[in-house]
């Protein structure tokens, strides 16, 4: 026994050590680059590739936890399920629609804001953003709890004060258009801080003397903002929208506190449709087959948008 632990301490560390300390330089920094990316490959193998090669396993298989000593191996049939079934659709449908309220309306609402604290000066630049930034730093089931209640038609103090007008009260979270809107709104407020920081930072990259050769040119600050500003800040543009795009396509705690996917199916996305069915229906195999298709839209969705925002830049 001792020998086998004398050869397997020699493979694995006296030889590599003895390889590392003798040869060329060339190909000492080699041998260490390697070692050094040995550590960062296991943990890569452990906890991403290895969950995603057994969730592959599993969302070929009729994988239910009723028969937990029989998965037999079907093929596509959990992918076919998917794609005919109506309420898969109805969740496709709703992840897109929060994709483009989410990004589609942060993009505009947080470029404006950048662009009307960046000339402020600090301290007072830095206290407005740390204001939007705090909702990013707060718990997201906090949030949608808050919400819930504030939203409430009966009880919520938001009917009330409306109330005290003449309005009201306003179903928010009951009716489909209510609960959509409230979880688009929502959503936005709570990430706002975070597109606002990386805008800020976006705009303190562009040289300020391009804005001023624009104005000695006769260009209003509207042209600069349009063919200078916009242009320079492409690569900003290009990492928001990626981003923004996988985390809504993956958002699951807010929207599953807030409303649970209702009411019916009207906020149900492909994520909670893959809880529904992993954790609710205990049938593992249909909800990795969702998810593996979830996997391929965010896959396809990334690489169409930077085929389309993606190309050199410079000032």
């Amino acid at each position: 026994m001792g020998g086998v632990l004398q050869r397997a301490l020699h493979a694995w560390v006296t030889r590599p050590l003895r390889l590392l300390m003798g040869g060329s330089l060339r190909r000492q920094q080699n041998l260490f680059v390697w070692l050094s990316l040995v550590p960062v490959l296991a943990y890569f193998t452990l906890f991403n590739l290895y969950p995603i090669v057994s969730a592959l396993n599993v969302s070929l298989r009729r994988w239910r936890f009723a028969e937990p000593h029989s998965h037999p191996f079907v093929g596509l049939e959990n992918y076919a399920w998917a794609l005919q079934d109506e309420v898969f659709w109805v969740s496709l449908r709703n992840s897109l629609l929060f994709l483009v309220g989410h990004v589609g309306l942060q993009l505009v609402v947080a470029l404006v804001l950048a662009v009307i604290l960046f000339p402020i000066r600090q301290p007072w630049r830095g206290v407005l953003t740390a204001v939007c930034f705090l909702p990013v730093v707060t718990s997201a089931v906090a949030v949608s709890l808050i919400f819930r209640d504030l939203f409430a038609p009966v009880t919520g103090p938001l009917n009330y004060l409306l109330g005290l007008v003449g309005l009201g009260p306003y179903n928010y979270l009951t009716t489909s258009m209510g609960a959509r809107v409230s979880v688009i709104a929502i959503t936005n407020w709570k990430n706002l801080g975070v597109w606002l920081v990386l805008y800020l930072a976006g705009l303190t990259t562009i040289p300020a003397e391009l804005d001023e050769a624009a104005a000695i040119d006769g260009a209003s600050r509207v042209q600069a903002f349009l063919f200078i500003t916009i242009p320079l800040l492409r690569p900003t543009l290009v990492y928001l929208v990626v981003m923004g795009t996988v985390g809504t396509l993956q958002d699951f705690t807010g929207i599953y506190t807030l409303t649970g996917g209702g009411p019916g199916t009207a906020t149900r996305t492909l994520v909670l449709h893959i809880y529904q069915h992993a954790f609710n229906f205990f049938d593992m195999g249909r909800g990795s087959a969702v998810a593996f298709v979830l996997f391929v839209a965010l896959a396809v969705v990334s690489a169409l948008q930077l085929r389309v925002l993606r190309h050199d830049f410079e000032y």
